[in-house]
Parts: structure tokens; sequence; C-alpha cells
């Protein structure tokens, strides 16, 4: 079983050089897939051994299905660039590469950790998110809006019970400028879809996004950082819905 490690960037001279490197602890390439970086990101990449390939961003669920086309081997093991795989995470993935695998298999789901201010959030099997990361080209296909994007496999999934570790906001000004971004893409999904929000429906949605941020996501746990995040997790739900609201409007203009 060979594996080409995948990354997406845009400006990532922060994060790609270290990226490579651990995707390198189980990969027999990696290929960066950039488009248009203007920093270091391709010396960097380069650096790091990493094959870098130009593609015009057309969205997320483009450039990631693009990345079949440009990739030596069948199995790919996509990561952000701000993602890292742990320890035990690489230690599992070159058992199977040692061991080989069941022929129905077509696709692996890891455990996320998100790491905020020092503190890893989510890193329990009750709250954390689960990836589809490794998979079979021939059988997996991304789909989704403007962000969010999810891969769809055509065969049997299996869980590794193991994680990888994400570091989404280096600093709190970085996370509300990404996720203000983000708001505008994913309200201008739901607009397209002809989604309305009124006064009532935007308070609810604050209200049980907190609510699930803070308490049932266990944040609370996490002091003075747990609340931190649970409340610029809750202003991001605010702005991609007060972003519907004038879109609606505006009829869909943004200016």
């Amino acid at each position: 079983m060979k594996i080409s490690g995948v990354i997406i960037t845009r400006n990532e001279e922060k994060h790609i050089f270290e990226a490579v490197k651990n995707l390198f602890s189980v990969c027999d390439e990696v290929v960066v897939v950039d488009s248009g970086s203007t920093d270091k990101t391709e010396e960097l990449a380069k650096k790091a051994g990493a094959k870098f390939v130009f593609n015009k961003w057309k969205g997320y669920v483009e450039q990631r299905n693009f990345c079949h086309s440009v990739v030596s081997n069948d199995w790919l093991l996509v990561l952000d660039a701000d993602e890292r795989l742990s320890d035990k995470l690489v230690k599992e993935i070159k058992k199977l590469k040692q061991n080989g695998l069941d022929s129905e298999i077509k696709g692996f789901e890891f455990f996320r950790n998100l790491i905020f201010m020092g503190e890893k959030f989510k890193n329990n099997r009750f709250t954390c998110e689960k990836k589809i990361r490794l998979y079979h080209k021939d059988y997996g296909k991304w789909i989704g809006g403007r962000v969010h994007e999810n891969i769809k496999i055509n065969g049997k999934v299996k869980r590794i019970k193991a994680f990888i570790d994400h570091y989404p906001y280096p600093t709190i000004d970085f996370a509300v400028e990404k996720l203000n971004n983000y708001a505008y893409l994913m309200a201008k999904d739901r607009f397209e879809k002809g989604k309305k929000i009124g006064l009532m429906g935007l308070n609810l949605k604050i209200f049980f996004t907190f609510l699930k941020k803070y308490i049932l996501d266990l944040k609370f746990l996490k002091g003075m950082e747990g609340f931190i995040l649970a409340k610029i997790e809750t202003n991001y739900t605010f702005l991609k819905y007060a972003k519907l609201y004038e879109l609606n409007k505006k009829g869909g203009k943004d200016e």
C-alpha cells in the first residue's frame, strides 16, 4: 500500500514545512496543490521534499477533486496545512501499510482534536469531530458548498481510533478574520438555496449555538480558553446568519 499525502494551500508559509514533514512520516510522496501563494509557501514546500503544483482556485470541492489527477498513488492522505498526524495515528497508518488492507475498505476515518490557546478541545470520543482523510481516490469524491466540504466514499469506511491535531487559530485576531470569511461564504451558499432568517430565528441560532459549543461540547471544562472559543464560534454563527439577512435585503448584491 503506497500513499500520496496531499495539502491544498495559499500563503501557508507558517505551516507548510512542518505539515509536509509530518506527512512524509507515513507517505511515499507529498503533493502540495497551491492556488497562488505570494509568500514562501512554494519554497518551503519544496525544501521539505514535496511536489508543488499550481491550480487556479475554483472552490474547495473543485480543488480537492483536482488533487486526484496529480498524485502517483491510489491512496490519498489529505491534511490541511494547519493539521498534524498524532504519534499514535502515525503508528496506526504504518501498521496498515505493513499488514495490508481488507479489499472492501475504501476509506479510513480519524478523530480530530482542535487546539486553541494551548488547550485541546473535542479530544474525547463523545464530542470530537470525525473526518475521513485516508481513502482510495477511485472510490472517493469531494462534495459540498463553498466551505465545509466532505468526501463521499463509495465503499466501506473503517474508523481508526487515533487523532489528527488541528491548529486553526494561532491568535484570536486570526480566528475572527478566518471565521468572518467563512461566514460570508456560508451565507452565500444559503442565499442561493433560498434560505432566509428573521429576528426570532437569529436569536434562537445564537442561543442554541452557544449552548452546544459551551455546554454540550464540554468547553466549560477548559476554563477561560473554553469560554473564549465558544464565544468566537457563536459569533461565527451570528455573522453567518446576519450576512444571510443582509444578502436577502440587498437581493444578493455584495455591496
